[in-house]
Order: structure tokens, then sequence, then C-alpha cells
């Protein structure tokens, strides 16, 4: 090494004073000066008030400092030896030490759901300015084949193919400005990876070939490959990280085999992990887990059922089966299993633990398993707004690498299947029993068993290959079970009637632990221990009987968060007149032939799905159908203003179906259902915004308007010609069903970020569509809805009050009714199962009640509310019942809604 002192006078002439990218590498030159001077003796040197500077050629790095040396050289070897010590403990990534810190950066979570830009997402070199992480993966590439057959890359406001633009003839955003950044983190010993997936997007393969392809162009645009399309430039990224989500495995072994083909012979180290969730085997990486060659696993504890906040909980609390997979399936004996933890109380749905509660669990754990590999976490941006969070897990984690693990001796008796089951000599397990449990431990997620720590028999035991299971469980259970039999009888006690109100359905995908309470089949069940896809009622008598449900959920048609007006609206009739001309064509229609009182009712039926609260929901049942009525063509500058405010998206909002009525001479224009409906959901929002709770609560909504084009009928629905208008905002759903056929007919589409027309409207804010575990579509990285009332806090970003208008003219008897549903529903059965449901109802109040009844009984996790609107056909509808065969056996086999699936 060549170290050079130069004067400040000629530092400053190399106009390198300025140029000092972070502390760290002002620190690294003073290790280095100072292992120099030791080392040659040049004594003479170090004399008090020598002044000097640095050129660190072993660093690529020009540096300016002064150093004031000590003028006793004791001190400075004690310094010396200090500093070449933490140099030694910094250095390179070293992949066997279980003190790492994985931090997912790209996707400005924090930004997600704070609008203070201030703490927004910074670039990616800000987080590598101390030694608090040591992983960055880069999130993420969401699709694999996209535009000109190259891969999707959005990193939300640092980099996006809006505001930064794409490479020619392809979908891939161009960051090559990253490079510089990424090399600044890498020359710090830092790994900088590529994620791929997310929880939701275009990605996955159908066949091994396709893996094959996609590995290949990964190595020439972000590895050691060569390409005049490389997102970040020159820069070579360490590695790459699966964050699959979705889909199955196929064609991800492939994808590995390849790549690891690729790094054989490389000038560097790189790496492969993955980020499944934690419930065993994980649903998409599972197989791919078994059969490729991976060096970390960071598995996400949070948004599941044994997330962190479970710790302490062998029922739900896991990591003992990833370490078991860790040193017995997967084919790395050596790979590292980190904890995945959301690095803030928003960065997740659930899982958040505070950073002393953490380091509970994280030191623990460590001490109990061998491949425990560090923390990772949700992400960069969140951890920075939380005090620090990196910085305090690195804390408790240390500086020190450790890269062994003394077993401790097993304390607990071995199980025997016949009175004698000899310890084995390499490392065991303690296992401790979930619930009653009588068979043999084995590393199954659905088992009675649970490995609760590492041990090594009667002695310390180094690491070895292979494991056994000799080592058994603590005996007492962790909950109360039957002492003598799996298997209770039902109780002779007969079973009471008891409030059903805000209970969950029973759900097959989830885990009870003893004392839960749940709806079933009309009565309400309590768990007697833990138990998963123990049907109430069954043969295991896992679920005590507590007798029919009495004023419950399960004989309304909504509830709680969810709610609903049904009103009738006096308008002026050439409105009607006026939009009927417009929207649907009708210029003979004239209302004095019924007169104006007849011809201008409207019947107004609503459907609120709350979130975060019932407050917005609350409202809207109160208030909107009043606006409908009262608001009228002055108000529009003033509502448009008041969008204007709100700021971001809606800096240079011109008024939607508004607008034409904020130009001068609107006076004269006749106001039309569509603008009446717009201005009444924007001045309905307007006075949400008075609410506190609205500032993190909201609700979507869908309103049915119906009026008779002939003399109204009694009752109004068996009119044969009606006006159907549908003001629709969020992902509350409204259906129509055809008389012939018993057909759905969708009115409404879903306003979520990755539906096709809310992605076009949002376009130019892309990089706020980010996917949760569930796979689900996050607005933010927080709300399924783009389009709702309420929710100010992500105004700002985009989520609009203005409704879809949808106009549809019903003639005789063609439709046999319409249904509004909210998504407590529609996330559990499909728009045919709706529709069936309701045709085979006597009437339409049984209607609704069976449709809310069946999403129950099939696991809905969410309110539920229909509402039924006969219409002219109502009765008619011919055709089967095309979905009553699923129905019966989702019902026999419990099978829920996709999303649930996921869960």
């Amino acid at each position: 090494m060549c170290i050079l002192f130069l004067t400040d006078t000629m530092c400053r002439m190399l106009n390198v004073c300025r140029h000092q990218p972070n502390a760290r590498l002002l620190r690294l030159s003073i290790i280095t000066v100072t292992l120099i001077i030791l080392t040659h003796s040049w004594t003479s040197m170090v004399s008090d008030g020598i002044m000097g500077s640095i050129f660190n050629l072993a660093e690529h790095t020009v540096v300016c400092i002064s150093i004031a040396f000590y003028d006793m050289f004791s001190k400075l070897v004690a310094l010396g030896v200090a500093l070449v010590a933490s140099r030694q403990a910094r250095g390179a990534y070293n992949n066997a030490c279980n003190n790492n810190v994985v931090a997912y950066w790209g996707q400005n979570s924090f930004g997600a759901v704070d609008s203070n830009q201030a703490g927004w997402q910074k670039p990616i070199s800000y987080y590598c300015q101390d030694d608090s992480v040591d992983v960055l993966p880069i999130a993420f590439v969401n699709q694999f084949f996209g535009t000109g057959g190259l891969p999707a890359l959005n990193l939300a406001n640092t980099c996006n193919p809006t505001d930064q633009g794409v490479f020619p003839g392809t979908g891939l955003a161009n960051c090559q400005f990253l490079a510089s950044e990424i090399s600044a983190c890498q020359a710090k010993g830092k790994l900088v990876t590529l994620s791929l997936g997310g929880a939701g997007g275009a990605y996955g393969f159908q066949s091994d070939a396709e893996g094959v392809a996609f590995a290949n162009t990964v190595w020439n645009l972000f590895l050691g490959g060569s390409s005049s399309t490389r997102p970040f430039g020159s820069a070579v990224l360490d590695g790459v990280d699966l964050d699959i989500e979705a889909g199955t495995g196929t064609g991800y072994t492939a994808f590995v085999n390849q790549l690891r083909s690729k790094f054989t012979g490389a000038s560097k180290k790189y790496y492969v992990t993955a980020a499944p969730q934690c419930v065993y085997p994980d649903s998409a990486l599972g197989s791919v887990l078994n059969t490729a060659f991976f060096d970390a696993v960071y598995v996400q504890f949070y948004n599941n059922p044994c997330g962190l906040q479970t710790y302490g909980n062998v029922a739900n609390w896991n990591y003992g089966n990833w370490d078991y997979w860790a040193r017995n399936i997967s084919p790395n004996k050596n790979v590292k299993i980190y904890i995945g933890a959301p690095a803030a109380q928003k960065a997740a749905g659930s899982g958040y633990v505070d950073a002393a509660t953490l380091q509970k669990i994280s030191l623990e754990t460590r001490s109990n398993f061998p491949s425990f590999g560090g923390v990772m976490f949700w992400d960069a941006s969140q951890a920075y707004n939380n005090n620090r969070f990196d910085k305090a897990v690195k804390s408790f984690l240390g500086s020190t690498c450790g890269t062994t693990f003394n077993y401790p001796a097993c304390d607990a008796p071995s199980w025997t299947a016949s009175g004698q089951y000899p310890a084995g000599s390499k490392a065991s397990y303690v296992w401790q029993a979930k619930w009653y449990a009588s068979g043999a431990p084995a590393n199954d997620a659905s088992g009675t068993w649970v490995p609760v720590k590492a041990c090594g028999g009667a002695t310390t035991q180094p690491p070895t290959t292979t494991t056994t299971t000799t080592s058994q469980p603590i005996t007492t259970p962790p909950v109360t079970t039957p002492t003598t039999t799996t298997s209770v009888p039902p109780t002779t006690t007969p079973p009471t009637s008891g409030s059903c109100a805000g209970l969950a359905a029973w759900s097959s995908g989830i885990a009870y632990t003893g004392g839960s309470v749940v709806t079933y089949g009309g009565h309400r069940w309590t768990a007697k221990w833990w138990n998963q896809a123990e049907t109430p009622g069954g043969a295991s008598g896992a679920w005590t009987d507590n007798g029919t449900c009495t004023a419950s959920r399960l004989f309304r048609f909504y509830y709680q968060e969810d709610s609903h007006a049904i009103a009738a609206l006096s308008l002026n009739p050439k409105e009607l007149q006026a939009h009927l001309a417009e929207k649907l064509g009708i210029l003979s229609w004239d209302p004095g032939r019924i007169g104006p009182e007849l011809a201008g009712q409207v019947v107004f039926v609503g459907i609120y799905d709350g979130h975060g609260g019932p407050s917005v929901s609350q409202f809207l049942q109160r208030e909107l159908h009043g606006l409908f009525e009262s608001v009228q063509p002055e108000l529009v500058p003033d509502a448009i203003s008041w969008m204007k405010s709100q700021g971001g998206y809606f800096k240079r909002f011109k008024g939607g179906a508004l607008e034409r009525w904020a130009e001068r001479g609107a006076k004269s224009l006749t106001f039309g259902l569509e603008a009446r409906s717009t201005l009444a959901f924007l001045e309905a929002d307007k006075r949400i915004s008075e609410i506190p709770e609205s500032e993190k609560c909201g609700a979507t909504s869908s309103v049915v308007l119906l009026h008779s084009l002939e003399a109204p009928a009694s009752p109004f629905f068996s009119s044969r010609l009606l006006s159907l208008t549908v003001a629709h905002c969020g992902d509350t759903r409204v259906l129509l069903c055809t008389t012939e056929g018993g057909s759905a007919y969708p009115l409404t589409e879903t306003h979520h970020a990755d539906s096709r027309g809310e992605a076009a409207r949002l376009r130019r804010l892309g990089a706020g569509l980010v996917t949760d575990s569930f796979g689900e579509a996050r607005w933010m990285g927080a709300l399924a809805n783009t389009r709702g009332l309420g929710d100010f806090r992500y105004k700002a970003f985009g989520v609009t009050p203005e409704p879809e208008i949808t106009s549809r003219l019903l003639t005789g008897e063609e439709y046999a009714f319409a249904v509004l549903v909210s998504d407590g529903v529609t996330s559990t059965l499909s728009d045919a199962e709706i529709v069936d449901v309701a045709r085979g109802a006597a009437d339409p109040q049984k209607a609704a009640k069976a449709i809310v009844s069946l999403a129950e009984e099939l696991g809905s996790e969410d309110n539920a509310t229909a509402l039924v609107i006969p219409l002219a056909g109502w009765g008619k509808t011919t055709g089967i019942d095309k979905t009553l065969e699923l129905r019966n056996y989702r019902k026999k086999t419990m099978i829920g809604s996709e999303r649930q699936r996921r869960t």
C-alpha cells in the first residue's frame, strides 16, 4: 500500500476536500495510516502537532483530513490496535456471521403511508453511511417478461419508468444514475442485491426453459454480464433475492441453477437469497427452497399468523421449523435464516414489535438455533424514520461476527415410542407440544410438535451437516388439552344460545388457540385447545358448541363498518331529461306525461364499506343521499378549489366531470346525474375532512339511482322502463342478474391500483404501487382502494372521491334483480355465485341473507353486506344454477377465496 502525505494546500489543489463521500471512508483512511506508521516504526513522525492529509489509493477514494497524533507512542499503539480491529470487524460482508442486518430499499414504504416528504426514501447510498446495514436488496423487479422481452423495474420516488424514462423499445426504467450510489455502498463492504417479485406483479415462469432464459437476462442486465440496456449502468450487483409471493415454484430452481453456473469462475462472489412467508412450507417457494442452493433466507415474520407478535406461543411461532429445514432439508446445510421484521408500526399490517422486544426475540433465537443469520426488515425508509430502527438492531446484534454455535445439552427427556429411544450423538432438538400429542415429533407445520431449540445430547456438539430428532419435548402442554385421549366426546351439557355479533366466521386456514370463539353453521363455537382445519362439530371434538347465534350478523345483511341507505329523492325532471339524452341517447322522454313530482322521483340505494373505523361509512349513511338532492352547480368552483388544496396529484385538478360547470357561462348548462353524483361525492368528502378520524379511516361507496320513464308502478321496481345510474367509488360492487340464463352482469370496476383503469389514471404516480404479503395491490403500500372517501393522509397521492358513473336503460323483464355487495362478499364469492345464491331465494330479503351467510360459511374475513333490488323480471330467471356444484364442494371442503388461500 502506498500512502502519500500531502499538505492542506496540495489537497485543495487536487479539489478533493469536498469529495469525502461519508464519515466511514474517513475512518478507514485513519485506520490505514495508523497501521502503516506502526508497521514501519515511523516514530519520528509521531510528534505533537504533526498535521497531514491522506490520499488513500487502496480505497480508490480521495479524502482530505487532518490528524492530530498522540504525543505518547503508547496511546498511538492502543489507538492503532483498536482501529485495526474495528476495520477487520466491519470489512467485507461475511455470510457466515450471525449479526448481519438486511434492509430492503426501493419502494419508499414510509412515503406510502406518510405525506411528509422529508421522510421519504433517499438515494441508496444514504443508508450506507454507517455500519448499521450489511445488505440492501433493491426492490423490485416485478415483471419478468415485459415490453421488448425485458423485465420491468420501479423504484418508487427514486427511479421509475415515468420520471426517468425507459430504454427504447422496452418498459425497463433507465436508472443508470444509480451506478455511483450502488458502488459507494459496495465500497463499504455492503452487499447490494436485486430483489425479484414482491407480493404482486406480472412475474413467474411457465417452464424451466423460461427460468433459464430469465437467469441469462438478469446476469446480463444486473450482474456480471453485459448489455446496452443495463438499468444500473456499470454497477455490478452482488446477487439476487427471490421475494416470490404469488404463483408456483415452476422454473425457479432452473433459474437459480443457471445463475449459479454463471457464478462459477466469476471475479467476485455472488449470493442468492429468498424471502418466504413464515408459514412453513412457503406456498410459492417451498419446493424451490428444497431443491435449489440458497445462501440466506429472510423469513417474513409479519402479516402472518406466525408473526413476531406470536413469539412465545409455540402453537404459532415457528422459527424452529425453519432451522430444522436449514440443517436437514436445504441443499445448503449452512444456509442462514433471518428474522424478517417490519421496521415501523406502519410498515406492515401486523408483526411489528419495538426494538427492545425484537432484541429479546433475536438474541434468544440466536442462542437457540445455529442457522440464525441476523435480522431483515422492511424497509430502509421506515427504519430511518423510526428513531433509526436499523441502528438499534445492529447495536443489539453486536459488532462481533459469530460464526460458531455452542450446542447446549438437551434438557428435556427423549421421546420414546416403546419406552426407549437412544439419543444420537449429532445435533438434536428440544421439541415442545403445541397441544396434546402422542406421535413422534416431525418438522410438520400442521403437526403436534415444534422445535424450540437445538441441542447436542449430553455434551456440546460441533455443527454437523445432518441432524437427528431424538431429543424430545417438554412434557407439559402449553394449552389446556385432553389428558388421556386425543378424541373428546361431545359435551353432555345442552348448548345455550349466545350473541355472535362481531365474531369472525370459522376458517380452515386460521390456527386457533384455546378459548378462541367463532361462528359456524349458525352456531357460536369455542376452541378447547389449539387447532387448525378442525371443523366445529367434527370428530376431533376440538370445539365446544355454545348454541345458536342470537341477534348475530348471520341473520342480518350488514354489520360493523359496513352501512347502507335507501331513500327517495326528488330531483329536477329537466336534469333527468338531460341525463337521458346525453348518456342513453333518449331524446323523446317527456316528463310532463307523468307530472313533475313523479317524473323527478329517484330511488337511491347506497352501500358503504368502511375501513379503519366506522366514522366515514356512518357519515355517508346519514348524509350522502341528502347531498345528492341538495347540491347545486354554484358549488362546483368551491369543490374544485378544495380538491386542489389537497396538493400532490390534485394540484392541477380541473374538475373531472364537473369541469364544464367551472367555466364561464356554465349557468346556462343543465346539471345531469353524472355531474350531480360527482359533486355530491366531493362535497361529502369535504365535510368528512372535518371528522378527526378521517385522516386514517375512510369508506368506499356504490350508489344505485333508479327512476321510471313511465308512470311509476307500485312497487316502483315493477316498471318495465327504468333508467339505472351507478355512482361507484372503491371496491364495493353492483351486479345485474339477467332473466335469460341468470347470468351476472357487473356494473362496477374494482378501483384498486392494479386495475387497468386506475393504473392508467395513476400512471404518473405509479411508484406508489406495492403489494402486500397476501398478493394484494396496495397503493402507497397501505390502501387497497385508489378511489374512496376519507383517507386524507393519502389524498395527495391520487386517492380520489370522484365516482365512476355508469348508466343503463332497463327495458321489459330483461333483468331479474340488482345486487350491491361489499368486499366482504366479493373476496369470497364470485359474481356468478352471488347471483346464483340470490336467484334461488324466495324473496329479496332472504336472497340478501343467503349471500352473506354463504360468504361467512366459506370464511369471509371482512364485514359482509348484501342488498338485493328486485326488478321487473324478479322470479322469472331461466337456466340452471351454474355454481351449485361448486358451492357445495366449497362448503364441504371449506375452500375459501383465492385471497384467503394465499394466507
